[in-house]
């Protein structure tokens, strides 16, 4: 008998075809960004507009002077009083100490112990009351320092804005010049040209005038 075929070996499984991918968009370019218009430059000052703001300048100037100034005086009034405060309490404690150091000298035993304890601090206090006068001293020259510098600014204050209103006028006195050359060319101007106007009517006139008469002329001569 015949030996049986071999089975043909499997094929293997056919893959379907791959579609083509759709190429792939190219990735989008940022937004340029709009450059920043320029800021339009700050419109330069006219000459009359500067002026007016010094002139309010040197008014609030003028104002925080005096204000100063009238705080100096009283600070100055101030420390004298103090001054004079300090003075009296040395001359208080001035007398305490002679009077404690007479009872010193005359008390005897354990008094006399007594009355040292007791001289000894009214010479402490006197000390300290002397310190105080010294310092109220100095912070009352300060003040008077200060003051005196207060009525240098106030018056320097003073002659800016005294200064400043003569300039004031004096660019008002200017602007109403200028004003006036101004008009008065404006007036020439329109003169001018009223004159020009008029001339110009006269010849169109005796233009005309001249045209009839040519005219008349032809029609009599026909």
């Amino acid at each position: 008998t015949a030996a049986p075929k071999a089975a043909a070996p499997a094929s293997a499984p056919v893959s379907a075809p791959s579609t083509p991918s759709a190429p792939s968009k190219p990735a989008a370019k940022p937004a340029k960004k709009k450059p920043r218009a320029a800021s339009a430059p700050a419109k330069p000052r006219s000459e009359g507009q500067a002026l007016a703001d010094s002139s309010k300048q040197s008014l609030v100037n003028r104002t925080s002077a005096k204000e100063s100034m009238a705080a100096a005086e009283k600070g100055k009034a101030e420390a004298e009083a103090r001054q004079q405060q300090a003075k009296a309490k040395v001359q208080s404690l001035s007398e305490d100490v002679e009077r404690v150091n007479s009872e010193y000298k005359a008390a005897q035993g354990k008094a006399k112990q007594e009355k040292l304890q007791a001289l000894q601090k009214a010479r402490e206090a006197k000390k300290a009351a002397e310190r105080d006068e010294k310092a109220a001293e100095a912070a009352a020259d300060a003040s008077a320092k200060g003051l005196k510098k207060a009525k240098k600014d106030e018056e320097a204050s003073v002659k800016t804005v005294e200064s400043q209103k003569d300039n004031v006028k004096k660019s008002l006195e200017e602007t109403k010049s200028q004003k006036q050359k101004l008009q008065s060319k404006l007036d020439e101007a329109r003169k001018k040209e009223e004159e020009e106007k008029r001339a110009a009517d006269e010849a169109k006139r005796k233009a005309e005038e001249v045209q009839r008469r040519v005219q008349e002329e032809k029609k009599k001569s026909q």
